[in-house]
């Protein structure tokens, strides 16, 4: 169910009627063994004579990242016809002298619906109250 939950930055998706359902969150934590924080520290110094960049920290927060999507995207498969996680942020946040970096992920669960071909969510929304306005001038 979660592989069919599509993440988005925004809150409007052309084309689709967008039924925000409830706020969600993932989390993850991330650190260095011994080991590795040393190793990374002697590379650091390197890196920061020569430039360059550090594979292995950024495969570190990379994989941070996708366990807290992954994480929020299950929350949101608990939800009945959720089909999106809209709104999305993330922040990352390091702790314990930068040896943890923890990775906050939040968005909206939605219901994503296909309009008419053509149509906006704008129009049909101007359809709706111009029925809804027709109805009420019947009942007078």
């Amino acid at each position: 169910m979660a592989d069919n939950i599509i993440v988005l930055p925004t809150n409007i998706v052309e084309g689709f009627r967008v039924e925000r359902v409830k706020l969600v969150s993932g989390a993850a934590t991330v650190n260095r063994s011994f080991v590795g924080d040393f190793l990374m520290r002697i590379f650091d110094f390197f890196r920061d004579m020569f430039g360059g960049n550090s594979a292995s920290h950024s495969e570190l927060m990379k994989k941070g990242l996708h366990a807290a999507i992954s994480d929020m995207v299950e929350d949101a498969s608990q939800l009945q016809g959720v089909n999106a996680v809209v709104d999305f942020s993330f922040r990352p946040q390091e702790t314990a002298n930068g040896k943890f970096t923890s990775f906050i992920c939040t968005g909206t669960a939605a219901r994503l619906t296909r309009l008419p071909d053509g149509e906006t969510e704008r129009e049909l929304l101007k359809k709706l109250v111009a029925q809804q306005e027709a109805i009420l001038k019947g009942t007078r």
